[in-house]
């Protein structure tokens, strides 16, 4: 796992933290957080038509373009959504 799926979600719970809140309630944005990361590399591959992602086939070559379009359309809106809950 790449150091980075660590350092953000721990950077929105402690963030959470330092201005009075708990990791409990801060584990669904961080969640959101990842999942967004992982959502912008995914569209980033596709709109640049990189076929190489860290030394690795990127998704829409493992799955074609078809999936990836699908994924993306299908997750990001719903990862705003899941952020936009927390305060």
């Amino acid at each position: 796992m790449a150091g980075g799926k660590k350092i953000r979600p721990s950077l929105v719970v402690l963030s959470s933290e330092a201005v009075g809140g708990t990791a409990e309630v801060a584990l669904k944005t961080a969640a959101a957080v990842e999942l967004i990361h992982t959502f912008s590399l995914i569209h980033d591959d596709i709109m640049d038509k990189d076929e190489m992602r860290r030394g690795k086939p990127s998704v829409h070559v493992l799955w074609e373009n078809q999936w990836q379009y699908l994924l993306v359309t299908h997750y990001s809106p719903r990862h705003l959504k899941l952020c936009s809950k927390h305060q």
